[in-house]
């Protein structure tokens, strides 16, 4: 999680997203899980994940809420796409 946090696209992934302040109020009506990395360090911290997948699959959700909400093309979803090209290179 540190390195991928440390990536400097991963900026707008480091908290949760907050539709009232970003003045997103469809956010919580297309996200049905939000996801963020600061979230899941702190899943890691309470020892939440019982197994590598579910911790996998929360930073997978990061990337596919992003998706889903900003559309593949938004500059949002191409700072994802790097910092989604970082996870990949630290699972192989």
């Amino acid at each position: 999680m540190t390195i991928l946090m440390k990536k400097h696209e991963a900026w707008i992934f480091l908290e949760a997203v907050d539709p009232e302040k970003l003045g997103i109020s469809d956010y919580t009506k297309i996200i049905d899980k939000p996801m963020d990395f600061g979230t899941i360090k702190e899943n890691l911290k309470k020892h939440f994940y019982k197994t590598m997948r579910q911790f996998l699959e929360d930073v997978e959700l990061v990337f596919s809420n992003c998706f889903l909400y900003n559309g593949e093309a938004s500059q949002v979803s191409q700072m994802c796409k790097k910092v989604q090209e970082e996870y990949m290179g630290l699972c192989e």
